[in-house]
């Protein structure tokens, strides 16, 4: 387990003064833990009272969060074993991390400690979320041309891709199938996407709600399902404007 939150140190103490991100990026196959934290590979269910997602559950009641660091704390108040004070402060204070002296450290675990597990708890409780992300990609890469049969855009690789924060930690967003094709029955509506896809010119937003079913700690990776999708159809032409916004359940 040591080497595990060590780990994550090291990225923190890396990062901790850098540009983070809110799961805004795609990544493959996050580096292993499954040895370094001695934690089972299956799935670890969340604290809440329920373990599927409640589809009546309001959109505004899913969390946004404005922390950079969000992920891992879902990720670490999930474990079946939590780590040691020493771990969580390496993990959450860079200042305390790039503390070499003793006393210092103990002066900082002190004041920042208890703000450290009053988040771990917040997080804990929490099982919806929101998260916003562009393509993959970032362009046109992600959609196939318009399927007239079914009158919508096929996502490729849809469900694949895993966001990422700013400690190797990651979220898997399992999509429904009209997430992965999304319906455009406006023929003109559809022709603009179109007209953009075909000419390099179409960036997808993402805004994912989601539904936290558990961590995999063989891949430092937090489970999830998505409740519901909302996606801007952007131009790129025009500094990233709108042109259709959809909304999916």
């Amino acid at each position: 387990m040591k080497g595990f939150f060590l780990g994550l140190a090291i990225t923190l103490g890396l990062a901790g003064c850098g540009h983070s991100s809110q799961g805004s990026g795609a990544s493959g196959t996050a580096s292993s833990a499954s040895q370094a934290t001695g934690q089972s590979q299956a799935s670890i269910p969340p604290s809440g009272q329920t373990s599927k997602a409640d589809p009546n559950t309001p959109l505004s009641d899913y969390t946004k969060p404005d922390d950079p660091s969000w992920l891992t704390y879902v990720y670490v108040s999930r474990l079946a074993t939590p780590p040691s004070d020493d771990e969580k402060m390496k993990l959450f204070s860079p200042q305390y991390f790039n503390e070499s002296d003793a006393f210092k450290q103990h002066d900082i675990m002190v004041s920042d400690l208890p703000t450290v597990n009053a988040t771990l708890e917040k997080y804990r409780k929490l099982d919806y979320f929101v998260l916003q992300t562009d393509s993959p990609f970032g362009m046109f890469a992600l959609v196939k041309p318009y399927d007239f049969a079914s009158q919508s855009f096929s996502i490729i690789d849809c469900g694949r891709y895993a966001f990422h924060g700013n400690q190797n930690i990651y979220v898997k967003i399992k999509p429904t199938e009209n997430m992965c094709n999304i319906k455009v029955a406006d023929t003109n509506v559809a022709h603009t996407i179109e007209s953009l896809r075909a000419n390099f010119h179409l960036k997808l937003m993402f805004t994912y709600y989601f539904f936290v079913d558990g961590i995999d700690p063989s891949k430092n990776q937090i489970n999830a399902t998505a409740t519901h999708l909302h996606i801007d159809f952007q131009d790129l032409q025009q500094d990233s404007k709108t042109v259709a916004s959809i909304d999916v359940d």
